[in-house]
């Protein structure tokens, strides 16, 4: 055991030393080295892996009548809110989300922002009475699925792009922005394109970039692109091995967490409520993975500006629910999920502990997509404390 204070005695050689490694192995105490996140809005999962990881939303109490096709918020966002070089954070053609607010919507054009923040038309009408918090999006609830479209072409753009066309128009541009999309039956490319993902995105088309070169080959056709993050069950008599990174869904609760040496530990907290819409063409057993996974990093630089820095070095604590689900589509019950004073002891470095969520499907003969994630509240809470 260190002692203090160190006496001049040959006895004393020996705590000297403990008592040097000790002070060399980091900053001690309960009030080191704390980080988190928490965020009580709703939030739609955008599965993806890199940030934003979400679809959040400026939220603010309201009122407004039943019938009426107007709301009035208590705070526009503003510091001033009728100061118009002080922009409100509600803007024209915003998805406004809340209890009786009109199916589908949004901000109307007559907004006047630098006069009347406060005072929020709507295309839709209140389906009732208006009173609590309501909140403004700027898009709306991004899609886990996108259901297989045919391919015309695949063209080469360079060694790490392809752009992928469409046989037919499509009504609108399918793919978001950082999707990992499935191409299956081309000529050219099959599995999930990874890396990037979708760089742009049209009606007529949309192009892919990946990490690694590939070699072209020539042009790909045929097959389908499609957008999924559910898990489907491999073929009878098939290892389907551990689920592959892809999968993962990454969310908003993460945060970094240095660790000296092998006396500190990592105390973890988290929380995530989330509700689940699904689609099944089969019978299926859809099952619900929420874990806290650590990731490493290599200079804490990167590992805040790049995602791609960081990679997956463990599963920490995990909770796994079930639902058998009929044919059809629904939302199921909101669910949530709670873990406390969770206890890692890595190895020295700089790590990023996350909230993950995982959706597949576990029976043989089931066919089910996740379609839709409602993040409700969420935080973590990271402490590193030297023993």
């Amino acid at each position: 055991m260190a002692q203090f204070p160190v006496e001049f005695a040959r006895k004393d050689s020996e705590s000297l030393v403990e008592a040097i490694n000790y002070a060399l192995s980091g900053p001690a105490g309960l009030g080191q080295n704390f980080s988190g996140f928490s965020d009580s809005f709703t939030a739609w999962l955008r599965g993806n892996i890199r940030t934003p990881t979400t679809v959040a939303g400026y939220t603010t109490p309201a009122h407004g009548a039943s019938g009426d096709s107007e709301i009035t918020v208590s705070n526009p966002g503003s510091v001033r809110q009728n100061d118009p070089n002080v922009p409100s954070k509600i803007v024209v053609g915003q998805y406004v989300y809340g209890t009786n607010i009109g199916t589908g919507a949004q901000v109307a054009d007559t907004y006047n922002a630098a006069d009347t923040p406060w005072s929020v038309p709507l295309t839709v009408a209140n389906s009732g009475a208006v009173q609590g918090a309501v909140t403004f999006y700027n898009q709306s609830p991004p899609a886990l699925y996108v259901a297989p479209i045919n391919i015309g072409v695949i063209n080469w753009v360079d060694n790490r792009t392809v752009q992928v066309n469409f046989a037919t128009s499509q009504t609108t541009a399918p793919f978001e922005l950082g999707a990992l999309t499935t191409i299956s039956g081309n000529s050219l490319y099959n599995g999930i394109f990874q890396g990037p993902g979708v760089v742009e995105c049209t009606t007529e088309y949309v192009i892919l970039q990946a990490y690694s070169e590939f070699t072209a080959t020539g042009d790909g056709t045929g097959g389908t692109i499609k957008f999924t993050n559910t898990q489907q069950p491999p073929a009878v008599g098939t290892d389907p091995g551990f689920p592959g990174s892809v999968y993962w869904n990454a969310t908003d609760c993460a945060n970094l967490a240095t660790v000296n040496g092998n006396q500190d530990s990592v105390f973890i907290s988290a929380q995530i409520d989330n509700t689940i819409s699904y689609t099944a063409t089969a019978a299926s057993t859809i099952e619900y993975t929420v874990a806290i996974n650590r990731y490493l990093g290599i200079i804490p630089t990167l590992i805040q500006q790049a995602p791609q820095a960081f990679f997956y070095d463990g599963t920490v604590a995990l909770q796994t629910y079930q639902y058998t689900v009929g044919i059809g589509s629904a939302t199921l019950p909101i669910e949530e999920t709670v873990f406390t004073n969770v206890i890692d002891n890595p190895q020295s470095n700089y790590y990023i502990y996350r909230i993950d969520l995982l959706f597949r499907v576990i029976n043989d003969t089931g066919a089910a997509e996740v379609t839709l994630s409602k993040l409700g509240n969420r935080n973590i809470s990271i402490q590193v404390v030297k023993q």
